[in-house]
């Protein structure tokens, strides 16, 4: 079950009773829940303290105020049945399905507080924590409202459900709280593992957009480890859309993105290599994938190259998912541009290895520890067109500068992630061989192992 599943069950279960009168309510202070699913299917399944629950329904107004913990009470489950029983409480839950409970492995509530309306929805509080077979999702210090639409009941299952994908708001718990409200994913799928984090500002979903400002998060995968500071991201929305529709919402967005995020730390592990990126633009518009960085760094255990001002316009398949790095490639090859002012290297690898231990605690600018009139390549432009390359650069060949210009076609398997480049013709100074230019260039300025030659074709595999 993927993060979309669990939160679909929790907001089933969150609206078990019709408040149809718009000044009808339920709010529900929790001190503490502690749910798992019983192994054998059925019975007791762990305990509920709460500090008081507030009831307006129909013009009767009911107050329990929990002092001294004398409600305090089991939580019994069923198939199609959820209860509470403690000393002086007995409530029950029967659903006309299966039970929402029954795919979530274990709740864990604390110090949190629910609100239910017709009107709105709102949930807030100290920690959350929902498991499933496979995916961990739990949030701290947060804050969740949705706000509803007219003719929607927010009581009942699917106006909650309308009601956020419309409009809401999550962020940190208290107002100017610095540390906003803090997520942690982790998906322990074969197929996908993935551990993600995030320190959110706050994410909003209103009728036809979705934008989130978020401090600090990383995402952990087994070959890799991508860390990012504070960033912001925009895209769009269905505002028609009014059911949990994950694969639809993800697929708008990343169709319609646009990210700035200035402090990106990309780290193979198998290459062992690390990368700094300066995201000044990422955006996804009209079918068109551009970029724009001011500083790129590439990291490896005996050298550090900055490239200087790489921006790339790239044409972009509806149907190519963003975080299918083949995919993007791919299309790009089918038509593209990109260009680098500068490309300087560094043998002394330590004081990168420094920075970048340190980025997102400093407000260090990663050109500082560089020398931009030591570049050896100048003014790289690379064009792709239906999977043919033009690259020309000028380059610094031991005390002099040349103009220089490859073209070649290209082949792409993204099933074994390698690109090959078959070398059609060359401009070049007179007497220096392309292959040898190569890999002059290649000692120089490239990290990592994933560049090899043979004949006139060069081999990438990233």
């Amino acid at each position: 079950m993927k993060i979309k599943s669990l939160i679909t069950s929790f907001l089933l279960l969150s609206a078990p009773l019709s408040l149809a009168n718009e000044s009808n309510f339920i709010e529900i202070d929790i001190k503490k829940m502690d749910y798992d699913l019983p192994q054998k299917g059925a019975g007791k399944a762990g305990s509920l303290d709460f500090s008081s629950v507030q009831l307006s329904w129909d013009g009767m107004n009911v107050g329990i105020n929990n002092t001294d913990e004398v409600f305090k009470s089991e939580i019994f489950y069923r198939n199609r049945y959820f209860g509470i029983a403690g000393k002086y409480l007995n409530l029950g839950f029967s659903f006309p399905e299966e039970n929402p409970l029954s795919k979530i492995l274990s709740l864990d509530i604390e110090e949190s507080k629910f609100l239910i309306n017709p009107l709105f929805f709102s949930f807030n509080g100290n920690k959350f924590r929902i498991i499933n077979d496979v995916s961990n999702l739990s949030l701290t210090k947060f804050n969740l409202y949705c706000g509803g639409i007219p003719g929607v009941d927010m009581t009942k299952p699917d106006g909650i459900i309308k009601g956020c994908l419309t409009d809401s708001l999550i962020s940190g718990k208290d107002e100017g709280d610095l540390a906003g409200a803090e997520i942690k994913y982790d998906n322990k799928d074969e197929k996908s593992p993935i551990l993600f984090s995030s320190q959110l500002d706050q994410v909003e979903l209103r009728d036809n957009k979705i934008t989130a400002n978020v401090s600090k998060s990383a995402v952990d995968i087994p070959a890799f480890k991508i860390e990012a500071g504070e960033t912001v991201v925009s895209c769009d929305k269905d505002p028609e859309l009014l059911e949990m529709d994950g694969k639809k919402i993800a697929k708008d967005c990343l169709n319609s993105l646009d990210v700035v995020s200035r402090k990106i730390l990309f780290t193979d592990r198998k290459e062992e290599t690390k990368f700094f990126i300066d995201v000044e633009k990422l955006k996804v518009i009209d079918e068109q994938l551009l970029f724009r960085s001011p500083t790129t760094q590439m990291l490896s255990s005996d050298k550090g190259t900055t490239l200087s001002n790489l921006t790339a316009s790239c044409y972009k398949d509806e149907e190519t998912e963003l975080n299918d790095m083949q995919g993007v490639i791919g299309d790009c090859f089918k038509k593209g541009n990109i260009s680098i002012s500068r490309i300087i290297s560094d043998e002394n690898s330590g004081k990168f290895e420094d920075l970048f231990r340190s980025i997102f605690d400093t407000n260090v600018d990663p050109r500082e520890i560089i020398n931009e009139t030591k570049s050896d390549i100048k003014n790289l432009s690379i064009a792709f067109q239906n999977n043919k390359m033009i690259l020309t650069a000028r380059v610094r060949v031991l005390v002099k500068d040349f103009t220089i210009t490859i073209k070649a076609n290209v082949e792409h398997y993204p099933e074994e992630n390698t690109m090959v480049f078959n070398v059609t013709k060359t401009k070049l100074p007179l007497g220096i061989k392309w292959r040898w230019l190569l890999m002059y260039v290649l000692k120089k300025k490239m990290v990592g192992s994933f560049i090899s030659y043979e004949g006139n074709s060069i081999t990438i595999k990233i």
